[in-house]
């Protein structure tokens, strides 16, 4: 065999591993996206009703849900399985409503003792002067 022969043969090895090594990484990793969405899709019914949908994006799961959650929080860490790096919830499962506030409580409001005043803000900036320098040694 010739060295320009051998050359060639040593080329096409190396592309013949390069063009496995990619198909096989792209089947492997969409078994992989596959087996979390079934996996976390199990763990949603068993767990949380209120989930509409879930899509898999590598190891980021995103929820959407028919309704908001009241605990966004405990539904994400509900649907972390083995092998999920992040659980995002949707808008849809933010609630959207304010917070319920007992009407018996009084409002209560606070009034600074000293307003901000151009003494006090001339005092400031002496104090505290815009470029600070060190002493020398």
């Amino acid at each position: 065999m010739s060295e320009r022969s051998r050359r060639r043969a040593a080329a096409l090895i190396v592309m013949a591993v390069v063009a496995l090594a990619v198909g096989g990484s792209t089947v492997y990793l969409r078994s992989v996206e596959t087996d979390l969405d079934r996996r976390v899709t199990e763990r949603a019914a068993a767990a949380a009703p209120l989930v509409a949908s879930i899509s898999v994006s590598g190891q980021t799961v995103t929820v959407s849900c028919s309704e908001p959650v009241l605990d966004v929080a405990t539904l994400e860490a509900s649907l972390l399985v083995d092998g999920v790096r992040a659980v995002e919830a949707d808008r849809s499962c933010r609630s959207s409503r304010a917070p319920i506030v007992d009407p018996a409580l009084a409002p209560t409001t606070t009034v600074a003792d000293e307003p901000l005043t151009t003494r006090t803000a001339w005092w400031w900036r002496r104090r505290c002067p815009r470029r600070l320098t060190l002493p020398r040694r």
